[in-house]
C-alpha cells in the first residue's frame, strides 16, 4: 500500500484535496488500445494517469460527478 501511494503521481502536488485520489488495480498492464480508449475519457476537471496495473485518478468535484 506504501508503494501505492508514494507511485500516484497527484499525491504531492499542491492543492489536491487527497479524499479527491482514487486508485484502480487492473490485473494485468493495459494494452495501448484499450488507453486510447481510456484518454477519450479524460474531462477538464477529472484526470488519470496510468502507472503499471494502476490507474490513478483526481476527481476534484468528486467521484459521484465523474
Amino acid at each position: 500500500m506504501k508503494k501505492m501511494v508514494s507511485n500516484n503521481p497527484s499525491s504531492n502536488q499542491k492543492g489536491i484535496d487527497s479524499s479527491k485520489l482514487h486508485v484502480t488495480f487492473l490485473s494485468g498492464s493495459p494494452t495501448k488500445a484499450a488507453l486510447g480508449k481510456l484518454a477519450t475519457l479524460n474531462s477538464q476537471s477529472d484526470q488519470f494517469r496510468v502507472r503499471g496495473r494502476e490507474i490513478y485518478l483526481h476527481c476534484p468535484d468528486g467521484y459521484g460527478r465523474s
